[in-house]
């Protein structure tokens, strides 16, 4: 799986691109296939991309199988190589694809085009406004996942007790551990990791007892 970070109208998200799902005997690509269908479940949110210049097959009616119960938003792709409005799919096909696999009939839809970017923003929107349940961005961001609110705890937990140990008067190095677990607790939410050279900037100036 690939993964990027992105804030998405003030919403952080964590998008995962995966190796398709389908049956082989390559015991290689059964290992992509069984990581891709771990990061759909853990998802928050499923873009199902189907293409815009042909109706859904059974390939995409097998994905759309997989994502029962779980909010989706259909990007359709392409869009630069039908004219107007015509990449709508028929209701029928449609139909079809949400009455036997079960897709949600709130499932959004938004027509994109990876080549020129047109639609790249409203499918930006779309993605908040599913993650928000609905609720316009605000000010005050809101925070919906379990996991990204204990994260969030953790991280304001441990710059607390920097803070305090601070007023106390403790060593600089006994409070860069404080920090480092507050950004590690963070970065479980982004995305990113600790690396080295952020640590290198955190230590620059400490002298850190052995």
């Amino acid at each position: 799986t690939l993964e990027e970070t992105a804030n998405l109208h003030g919403i952080p998200v964590v998008l995962t691109d995966t190796a398709g799902i389908a049956e082989t005997d390559d015991p290689v690509e059964r290992l992509g296939v069984m990581r891709s269908r771990a990061a759909l479940s853990a998802a928050d949110l499923a873009l199902l991309v189907l293409d815009a210049a042909a109706p859904p097959d059974a390939a995409d009616a097998e994905i759309a199988a997989l994502l029962s119960g779980k909010p989706t938003i259909i990007a359709w792709n392409k869009i630069d190589l039908v004219a107007g409005d015509e990449w709508r799919v028929t209701s029928d096909e449609l139909a079809a694809l949400r009455v036997t696999h079960h897709l949600s009939p709130i499932t959004r839809h938004v027509a994109v085009s990876a080549l020129t970017g047109a639609g790249l923003d409203q499918l930006a929107q779309a993605v908040a406004e599913v993650l928000l349940g609905g609720a316009a961005p605000t000010g005050e961001r809101l925070v919906s996942n379990p996991r990204h609110r204990d994260a969030l705890a953790r991280a304001a937990g441990h710059v607390r007790d920097a803070l305090a140990g601070h007023a106390r008067g403790l060593p600089v190095d006994l409070l860069a551990v404080d920090l480092t677990a507050a950004l590690t607790a963070i970065g479980e939410i982004t995305g990113e990791s600790l690396g080295e050279d952020l640590l290198a900037t955190i230590f620059s100036t400490f002298c850190i007892g052995k």
